[in-house]
């Protein structure tokens, strides 16, 4: 059984589901669990379609108290031979009751660093809990969020390991060619085509994009992703009269013939796990610049191209050379294509070895 505290519609919920389908055609008994949604009005999880939530429709304040209080009796009647817990809030509420149920593999998945997403008592708490055996094994999803817990107690640090995240893109869209594309949104040939991949949130920063582009000619960058952000990449977008087309939220298969459409993916996050779409993109054989944070250094290597996360001339200077410069386009794919990336089949064996050992 797989656990969420929140349910998303973000890469975590998306290794969730892969991990889930995975080990379902292996012939395990397997479903997906959370307390609530993100938001009181956010829609169902398009990831993570059978996904049973405890919380009703509000979702929120005194509710979840009683969502939790579900979620454990649905556990205890269940009793379930390994649990996944998806990040540290859903470990916190579920892991000691199933330790007390005796539950014997009790897994939890990091999908971002240690305190990115919490901080202050959640740091030391989940220090507590790794330590003292409430999970029985601890999962990052890159070197570096591992490597970044390196001086914490050795118990905890004998329960945890890496599994890089697999990925498998579905064959693309096949009404989507780039010709298509290019009379979509009334561009000229010669237009280059650029992508971004991700939810309008903070943490991905596609707000940097849009200001590089204020004021460039011969690019179009087509943002797919929907979040919170978007009335003010909106804003943004109309302020600076940026070439920039908002998506929103696409199927998987729209997302494929982008990457291999569009001639290059721009990557400005401030933090990440190990990201599906960057592991997805390099898959597809697209060119790639992204911000030099240290997680994106560990999938594209040290020859990789990088910018700044918030250097907007930095982003801007890129995209106008590649403008100009078509032939560095080649040599952005050349990098991808060297790239070894892991398989969902690599993934899952990793997670069935944990779970029935």
């Amino acid at each position: 059984m797989q656990v969420f505290h929140q349910v998303h519609n973000r890469g975590g919920e998306r290794v969730a589901n892969d991990i889930e389908n995975g080990l379902r055609k292996r012939g395990h008994d397997i479903s997906t669990i959370a307390v609530k949604w993100r938001e009181p009005d956010s829609p169902v999880a398009e990831v993570v379609k059978d996904v049973r939530v405890f919380a009703d429709k509000s979702g929120m304040g005194s509710n979840v108290v009683v969502a939790i209080a579900r979620l454990l009796r649905h556990l205890i009647k269940e009793r379930p031979d390994a649990i996944l817990m998806h990040t540290t809030a859903a470990g916190f509420v579920v892991a000691p009751i199933t330790r007390l149920a005796g539950i014997r593999q009790r897994v939890l998945i990091h999908h971002n660093a240690i305190g990115t997403n919490q901080g202050g008592l959640w740091v030391p708490l989940e220090k507590l809990y790794g330590a003292t055996g409430m999970y029985s094994d601890i999962v990052f999803v890159s070197d570096r969020s591992h490597e970044l817990i390196s001086d914490w107690p050795d118990p905890y640090l004998k329960r945890a390991s890496v599994i890089f995240n697999g990925i498998e893109l579905p064959a693309p869209e096949s009404q989507m060619t780039r010709q298509a594309i290019l009379e979509r949104h009334g561009l000229s040939p010669d237009t280059l085509l650029a992508i971004s991949v991700g939810s309008l949130e903070a943490q991905k920063n596609q707000r940097v994009l849009v200001e590089a582009l204020a004021g460039t000619s011969g690019v179009h960058l087509i943002i797919a992703g929907e979040g919170s952000k978007r009335p003010e990449i909106e804003s943004a977008i109309k302020r600076t009269n940026a070439p920039v087309t908002l998506l929103g939220n696409i199927e998987m298969e729209e997302v494929s013939a982008l990457f291999h459409e569009c001639d290059v993916l721009l990557f400005p996050s401030i933090h990440e796990g190990r990201a599906l779409t960057l592991l997805e993109a390099a898959d597809s054989g697209i060119g790639i610049i992204a911000s030099d944070i240290p997680e994106n250094v560990s999938v594209l290597g040290p020859d990789g191209h990088y910018v700044g996360a918030n250097d907007i001339p930095g982003w801007r200077n890129e995209i106008e050379e590649l403008v100009k410069d078509r032939a560095h386009l080649q040599t952005l794919r050349e990098h991808t294509a060297t790239l070894a990336l892991p398989t969902l089949d690599e993934m899952v064996d990793q997670y069935e070895t944990i779970i029935t050992s």
